[in-house]
């Protein structure tokens, strides 16, 4: 099937429409610009940061290390956050961060491609890595909340 805009420019040969190289190339780069444009920005990558190690036991020992210090990182941001919180709002505070740790855990399923059964020996450490890279990217929103707690229009 030829597209409309490439037949009306296109010359005839017995009833077909030859189509010309560059008319084709044309057409496809500004197809796949529209289709680039339209698409979502991809989220922000989970670096793989334990792949230097030498088998998978030591690798998902890692990722288990990497998410206890960024859990540990993120407790003490939250803790931040709540003394620069009136006690009025750190109900929500304290609610939005089990949510989150909600979301977190279905994203991580979601990222690495579904249950533990689909992703043999190396899954838990995929599931750890990306636990550990998204309470790294929490603990910096946390900390950003932390300088400007919400209702201050001052910052």
């Amino acid at each position: 099937m030829v597209p409309r805009l490439l037949r009306r420019h296109s010359p005839r040969v017995e009833g077909q429409t030859i189509i010309n190289f560059h008319q084709f190339s044309a057409a496809l780069i500004a197809a796949t610009c529209v289709v680039s444009a339209t698409t979502p920005a991809s989220t922000e990558q989970i670096p793989a940061l334990c792949s230097d190690k030498a088998n998978q036991a030591e690798m998902t020992r890692c990722a288990s290390d990497a998410l206890k210090a960024a859990d540990a990182d993120m407790a003490k941001a939250l803790l931040d956050l709540l003394a620069a919180t009136d006690a009025d709002d750190r109900k929500f505070v304290t609610e939005a961060q089990d949510a989150w740790g909600a979301y977190r855990d279905k994203e991580c399923v979601a990222r690495i491609g579904g249950s533990p059964n689909r992703g043999g020996t190396i899954w838990p450490m995929l599931h750890l890595e990306c636990r550990a890279g998204l309470a790294t990217l929490r603990t910096k929103d946390l900390k950003e909340q932390a300088a400007c707690p919400g209702g201050r229009l001052d910052c």
